[in-house]
């Protein structure tokens, strides 16, 4: 299987469908649905992919003293009763939620990747503590960025700039533009996040990690060219950001 003109070739899917609306809706009154079909497109895909027994929707998680804010991405089992359903809306015990992705449709400056990564951590923190999350995998938290409005982002090296994952261990999965994608990695004594650079593979990645985890599959050898690229991603990392 051709699993690195796949990627590519579902990431022209994905970004065509976006586009596709976007002429649709030219006159610019619509910016408000414009993030919805983004957020739609993903949970589409989601579900091409996850087996029945997983649902994907958008909404809010709740416990017995707290409701998180609304979540674009809510991935959950199916196994228990769910408190609200209307469509793809809906509030689910954070006992039986697996996944939450954040939707963003780009990124200009610093200061929007860290206010995307404040709202994805602060939807996360219901789930269970940072300390918590530095030991376990037990979630896909993922940011999805459609479009990389910053050329220099892997170049810079300040603290207010995408070195500031190290502060955020709640996420472990990041798609930025068609290129970019970055995972946490737990090790034996640290975590660190690993960034990526490969040509339109990006979003391939990050579904297919998703994947992964959701489904609790560890991808052995003998399959794992199914779901990755041949050539790997290792030698495509750009760089490595610790977690303090």
């Amino acid at each position: 299987m051709k699993t690195k003109e796949f990627y590519q070739s579902l990431a022209e899917e994905v970004y065509s469908l976006k586009e596709r609306f976007r002429l649709i809706t030219s006159d610019g009154t619509h910016y408000l649905t414009d993030g919805e079909i983004k957020e739609a497109i993903i949970r589409s895909k989601l579900r091409y992919f996850l087996p029945e027994n997983i649902h994907v929707g958008r909404g809010f998680i709740i416990t017995e003293n707290s409701i998180s804010p609304q979540i674009d991405i809510l991935i959950y089992k199916n196994t228990s009763p769910i408190i609200f359903k209307e469509n793809e809306l809906v509030i689910i015990p954070k006992d039986e939620v697996i996944g939450i992705i954040e939707v963003k449709s780009k990124i200009s400056d610093n200061n929007d990747f860290h206010e995307s990564i404040k709202q994805l951590k602060k939807q996360a923190s219901i789930l269970q503590s940072r300390d918590e999350f530095l030991i376990s995998n037990d979630f896909f938290i993922g940011l999805f960025i459609y479009e990389n409005d910053m050329p220099n982002l892997l170049n810079q090296s300040n603290d207010h700039s995408i070195n500031m994952l190290g502060n955020f261990p709640e996420i472990n999965h990041l798609c930025i533009g068609k290129n970019i994608f970055i995972k946490r990695w737990q090790k034996e004594n640290s975590n660190s996040f690993s960034v990526y650079e490969k040509k339109g593979e990006a979003l391939g990645y990050f579904l297919f990690n998703a994947i992964s985890i959701l489904t609790k599959r560890q991808f052995n050898a003998e399959y794992n060219n199914l779901w990755f690229p041949s050539d790997g991603k290792e030698k495509y990392k750009k760089k490595e950001i610790p977690i303090s």
